[in-house]
């Protein structure tokens, strides 16, 4: 049986969003990155699984040039977001998938 790796689905902004003139990765909350990468063309941030599979091929040594960039850019920085988020009262954890225009109160 031949396994396809999850992130070979999916196409990644090559590098994370910056403010014209920076160097750095400009922070965001989740919605605002959200909406922004679609607006760049993009339909959502990676699963977990998608972003995890990438992680273990980029330490054995397996991406190609375009998924090294985009690795690489990932560890440099504040962070990531996923497409799922994930939520707890203090005694359950919660797994939304695809959440959009989330509040918190």
């Amino acid at each position: 049986m031949i396994q396809i790796p999850a992130y070979k689905r999916v196409v990644f902004e090559p590098l994370a969003y910056r403010d014209a003139g920076k160097s750095q990765k400009a922070v965001f909350a989740r919605d605002k990155s959200f909406w922004g990468l679609r607006g760049r063309g993009f339909s959502r941030h990676p699963f977990m699984r998608e972003w995890f599979s990438l992680v273990c091929d980029g330490l054995e040594g397996k991406l190609s040039d375009a998924e090294k960039q985009v690795f690489n850019d990932s560890r440099t920085g504040r962070g990531e977001f996923f497409n799922e988020v994930l939520l707890t009262d203090g005694k359950d954890l919660f797994v939304y998938d695809d959440a959009e225009d989330l509040v918190f109160t």
